[in-house]
């Protein structure tokens, strides 16, 4: 689970407005190239996310060829500590 709470509201307040770890804080073994792809999983704006679950496994099955958002990390780090 991307986030921790007490109470079901809880959760989705924290979905709402905050961004999840990076997952390799959780993880440093994780490749970069595995933390976009949980990253795009997770957006909150669909046209972000993978449209279909075909383009998810193709990711996960290729993850040498998924590119890097250099800019997704800032934008995640000034959400990550919404409360």
């Amino acid at each position: 689970m991307p986030f921790q709470a007490t109470s079901p509201l809880t959760a989705l307040n924290q979905r709402l407005l905050a961004a999840p770890p990076p997952p390799r804080d959780i993880a440093p073994e994780i490749s970069p190239q595995i933390q976009e792809i949980i990253y795009r999983a997770l957006e909150r704006e669909p046209s972000h996310r993978y449209a279909t679950a075909r383009e998810f496994a193709w990711d996960l099955e290729h993850p040498d060829q998924v590119g890097i958002d250099e800019g997704r990390e800032s934008r995640n780090a000034k959400t990550s500590h919404v409360s």
